[in-house]
């Protein structure tokens, strides 16, 4: 979430959604121009917004972007619209570059104070995204081991070892059995398994394992 709070008008924008993480701590900065206080910006995380922040990172970026420039913009519009053109430009790009999963990305610094906030904060959270997306990352690679690690087992098991669902559909089956009946698994999987070809040979073994 994000707060923005104006020293003249306290509150100008407050945008805060789920339960505040216990494992991220919140970020806040000042925001003054020449000497003088202006404000201050408060970034807050939750565990389900760093889950979903690759699909909302640019617009939460671009809404602290627009903040920052309207608190600056209210002083001389005119003079910082020509000024910041180029370092605006470059971090949308860098946002950009993360949006599209590029999350080693970081906004470089500028010659302004204020935008250096920006840039400040926009590197701290893709630092906590990518810290995210490698852990990730190795979760789902020690799944997959652990998965050909399963097939393994069972594939090269002597006994006949089928998975069937609650309701008695087969869902995976073990070498072993596949080849004494001459199927693919494709050719058994998602029928009820006392529809398989290990039991046509008998009507009554059926009834009793339906």
């Amino acid at each position: 979430g994000i707060v923005i709070e104006s020293t003249a008008g306290g509150v100008i924008l407050s945008k805060t959604t789920g339960k505040r993480s216990q494992s991220i701590p919140q970020i806040s900065r000042d925001i003054s121009r020449d000497g003088l206080l202006l404000g201050k910006i408060t970034l807050m995380f939750s565990d389900e917004e760093i889950v979903g922040m690759q699909s909302r990172f640019g617009l939460i970026a671009l809404v602290v972007i627009i903040a920052v420039l309207q608190t600056n913009i209210a002083a001389n519009r005119l003079i910082i619209a020509r000024r910041v053109r180029k370092p605006i430009d470059s971090i949308l790009s860098a946002i950009k570059d993360i949006s599209e999963g590029k999350y080693e990305t970081k906004a470089d610094p500028t010659p302004y104070k204020d935008l250096n906030i920006i840039t400040v904060l926009f590197n701290e959270m893709a630092d906590k995204i990518s810290s995210k997306n490698q852990e990730q990352k190795r979760v789902e690679e020690a799944l997959r081991e652990s998965e050909r690690k399963a097939r393994a087992i069972l594939d090269y098991s002597f006994g006949f070892i089928g998975l069937t669902t609650p309701d008695g559909t087969l869902i995976d089956s073990n070498r072993s059995a596949l080849e004494s009946i001459g199927a693919q698994l494709s050719e058994v999987v998602g029928r009820p398994f006392w529809e398989t070809p290990w039991w046509t040979h008998s009507v009554e073994m059926q009834g009793e394992l339906r």
